[in-house]
């Protein structure tokens, strides 16, 4: 967290999430996506629940998910303890999940696992990264695209960056982790 905001979901979307920052439909606000808010503690997936710890400046944020159980996880600063820890279980996805982000005057850095995670492992040091997942299948990626590579990804910068006030929602990843923990395969 670089900079809070008023209102910021953090999570996870399905491939038939359909944001729209003109019709104020973020990250968890529908019943394809599921978000953390650590700037009004709740959780969101078709509606809201109290969840979690605040963020504040020079925290981090973890996420996990693992898809053979269906529990997605977040930890504040690599705790995965209550209030933080399991916010769904059991949960049904369409076609996969990818990161996903609604921002609202806040900034953050991300990092899919390019660079090495300050709380690795996740809750319980099962979970890799999206960055892993990514590397592991580029070449089954090239095989299918006849060797066209999407740009960025055979580079270790492709999933870091910076999100900015203006940004009202983005979707990067694959079906892992993000931001300081990881994700079970």
């Amino acid at each position: 967290v670089q900079r809070r905001g008023q209102a910021s979901q953090l999570g996870w979307a399905d491939m038939a999430f359909a944001g729209s920052s003109m019709g104020g439909q973020g990250v968890g606000d529908d019943k394809n996506s599921w978000a953390y808010d650590g700037e009004r503690c709740v959780r969101w997936h078709d509606g809201s629940l109290p969840y979690g710890r605040s963020w504040f400046p020079g925290n981090i944020i973890g996420f996990a998910v693992d898809m053979d159980t269906r529990e997605m996880q977040f930890s504040l600063n690599g705790a995965f303890d209550r209030p933080n820890g399991v916010a769904w279980s059991g949960f049904s996805c369409e076609g996969g999940l990818t990161p996903g982000f609604t921002l609202q005057g806040s900034t953050f850095t991300v990092n899919f696992g390019q660079t090495v995670f300050r709380h690795p492992g996740g809750p319980d040091g099962r979970y890799r990264s999206i960055w892993s997942w990514f590397q592991e299948r580029l070449p089954a990626l090239g095989r299918l695209t006849g060797g066209v590579m999407p740009r960025g990804l055979t580079s270790t910068s492709a999933f870091d960056y910076d999100a900015s006030a203006e940004a009202a929602s983005a979707a990067a990843g694959g079906a892992a982790a993000a931001s300081g923990a990881g994700a079970a395969a």
